[in-house]
């Protein structure tokens, strides 16, 4: 339920950042309908991704495309801080791209992680503990900006989320060696 909560947070950061994006963040400012596309570009690859990430699933496992799908997350919120730093807009937006690709994917890794270990009741209450992170991290995404401005200003915000990220892909190692593991014992080695 961890791999995506830093996805989740840098997936609503935006919206907590609007004003700072439109004004501060790159010159010359941005208008409404450039930041629509900012925040809407994560969206754009989403579209796609699950398809391609629930065949990837199949063939190679939910352990891989976890970690695969965070670690592409955590690159599109790299490229996009980048893109903020250095005040050039299409860096921004091929960052909130890429990480549409490791968004979507991600959820469908760890969709297919919970089918796979939960059965019946425990299936329910699987899914109720991922959603319940989901909304966490969605609201934390937004409560991040306060966070960032106290801690020295909005671009904070970004680097927290960066960082979560960073903890998402460790929580997809994680899984990964529990499921290795487990998959030994079955096979009696």
């Amino acid at each position: 339920a961890m791999m995506p909560v830093g996805i989740h947070m840098c997936y609503t950061m935006t919206t907590g950042l609007q004003t700072h994006l439109m004004n501060d963040a790159f010159q010359p400012p941005i208008s409404a309908e450039k930041y629509g596309i900012l925040n809407s570009a994560v969206s754009w690859f989403n579209l796609v991704a699950p398809f391609r990430a629930g065949l990837l699933v199949d063939r190679q496992g939910s352990q891989f495309v976890g970690i695969l799908a965070a670690t592409i997350g955590l690159l599109g919120q790299l490229l996009f801080a980048l893109g903020i730093h250095s005040h050039i807009f299409s860096i921004a937006v091929l960052g909130r791209c890429v990480f549409g690709i490791g968004e979507g994917a991600v959820m469908v890794a760890q969709g297919a992680a919970i089918a796979k270990w939960f059965r019946g009741a425990e299936l329910t209450f699987a899914i109720a503990i991922a959603e319940m992170l989901h909304s966490i991290a969605n609201w934390s995404g937004k409560a991040v900006v306060v966070l960032g401005i106290e801690l020295g200003g909005w671009r904070v915000a970004i680097w927290i989320c960066a960082f979560f990220c960073v903890l998402g892909i460790l929580a997809a190692f994680v899984f990964a060696r529990l499921e290795q593991r487990h998959m030994m014992k079955r096979i009696g080695r």
